[in-house]
């Protein structure tokens, strides 16, 4: 007589909820500790305990520091994403220019995140694999500027001189509201008047009304 193999006896449910909130608060826990001393400098000990969990825990949802930057650049681009989006949703072009730039000069002059993206784009020129996602990564930002860019040409708000393709002005962009960014944070510019001037400038460029 073959005897049935037991039943496996089922463990605790996971919670999804507890997990993702655990994540977080261990991302949020990295972004305080790289901040304050450097990549390398902190170690995942510091981390965890910052975030409240075993060390063994951090390591269950980031087996290295080095997932903890890619989960960093993927985090911050979503965030672009819905930044964008919501500021192109419902207005014209170069209003949602404007407004954009004039967030992100204000944005900039919060010096600790502008200190932690200085440390990304550190790693990101010695690891390979940081530098892979943040390129990936800023290539979507691009991508997702460029879509707006058609949209506003189909919409005729904005027109594109011969050989010029919106992708061309998808990178420009997104190059300006990279600097505008870092040169908020370092007090460079005057957000405000800086974006209301980059909207004339585009609108000439772009043969739309100003």
């Amino acid at each position: 007589m073959i005897t049935p193999a037991p039943t496996p006896r089922r463990g605790r449910p996971v919670d999804e909820r507890a997990r993702a909130e655990r994540r977080a608060r261990i991302l949020a826990a990295a972004r305080r500790r790289f901040l304050a001393s450097g990549f390398h400098a902190a170690s995942t000990a510091d981390i965890s305990r910052e975030a409240g969990v075993s060390v063994a825990n951090l390591y269950q949802y980031f087996p290295s520091k080095e997932d903890l930057v890619l989960a960093m650049v993927e985090e911050d681009l979503q965030s672009d994403l819905a930044f964008f989006a919501e500021l192109f949703e419902g207005a014209d072009f170069l209003a949602s220019v404007e407004a954009a730039l004039a967030a992100l000069a204000h944005a900039g002059r919060e010096r600790r995140a502008l200190g932690l993206r200085a440390e990304i784009f550190a790693e990101a020129l010695r690891n390979p694999r940081v530098h892979e996602a943040l390129a990936a990564s800023q290539e979507r930002l691009v991508a997702a500027l460029s879509e707006r860019v058609s949209d506003a040409r189909a919409r005729g708000e904005i027109a594109l001189a011969d050989g010029l393709e919106a992708r061309d002005v998808g990178v420009l962009l997104f190059a300006l509201a990279d600097g505008v960014y870092s040169a908020g944070g370092l007090d460079l510019l005057d957000g405000a008047t800086s974006a209301r001037r980059t909207r004339h400038l585009l609108a000439r460029a772009l043969a739309a009304d100003g």
